[in-house]
């Protein structure tokens, strides 16, 4: 396929790849560049109510988030759940996978192949809606835990997993988290639409995804085709050939 071949179709898809590309090498790169480690608190003079603050029992399920205090220097966060991080890596490697196959299979015009491929896109789009609802929902209780100052109520008695500092000087501060929680839902719409464009590209390309079984012009085509390469032979040839 030579650039100046390009139809539109060809262009719209030659588009939807590099899209793809950028997209999954960006989540790639944001899922390990962000924050993996809890910041050491009990250095900046926080005391904590059971242990590493991030690694406690309850606030390990109820992650991720940032913070600030304002009589401290700097913004402290505890990271994603280990899972969350595992399942959006290996869903943003294995997008950039499929991405650079169904491209090199674009380029070489296997239809039949592309067709298979695109069913790799809905199953990646349908893992990172899992990936953005898991994630969202731990974005959402990880701040409703830091805006009500880690108070946490256990069998009727409330107590705070962070103390030495007052309420009013907490400020919760949701980004960077949010904005890859955002990036997951746009995966989502792209890796969906990329299965519905690729699917289409290569079933309205002549049907030549197809088999001739399952294409009955297909089939009509080559039944022409042989029975017009068969030799036209006199019936009264046959029979003084004892063939009748």
């Amino acid at each position: 396929m030579g650039l100046g071949d390009l139809k539109l179709d060809d262009m719209i898809v030659v588009a939807l790849v590099g899209c793809l590309a950028a997209t999954t090498l960006t989540m790639t790169v944001l899922t390990f560049r962000l924050p993996n480690k809890g910041a050491v608190l009990k250095e900046q003079g926080f005391q904590v109510a059971h242990g590493d603050f991030c690694d406690t029992l309850y606030v390990s399920h109820v992650r991720p988030f940032r913070f600030a205090i304002a009589k401290y220097d700097g913004t402290f966060s505890c990271p994603w759940p280990g899972t969350n991080t595992a399942l959006r890596a290996a869903l943003s490697l294995g997008g950039l996978a499929a991405t650079a196959g169904e491209a090199w299979f674009v380029y070489r015009e296997e239809l039949p192949t592309v067709h298979a491929l695109s069913w790799a896109f809905g199953l990646l789009g349908a893992g990172f809606l899992s990936a953005a609802t898991l994630d969202a929902d731990a974005l959402s209780a990880g701040n409703a835990l830091c805006r009500d100052g880690f108070k946490v109520d256990s069998e009727g008695d409330a107590y705070h997993l962070l103390t030495g500092f007052n309420k009013d000087d907490l400020t919760c501060e949701p980004a960077p988290f949010a904005w890859l929680v955002i990036g997951d839902f746009f995966c989502v719409s792209l890796f969906l639409a990329a299965w519905y464009l690729f699917y289409k590209y290569s079933d309205d390309d002549g049907g030549r995804h197809r088999t001739a079984l399952q294409d009955p012009f297909l089939a009509s085509q080559m039944e022409a085709t042989y029975d017009s390469s068969l030799p036209n032979v006199d019936a009264d040839e046959l029979a003084g050939a004892g063939m009748t």
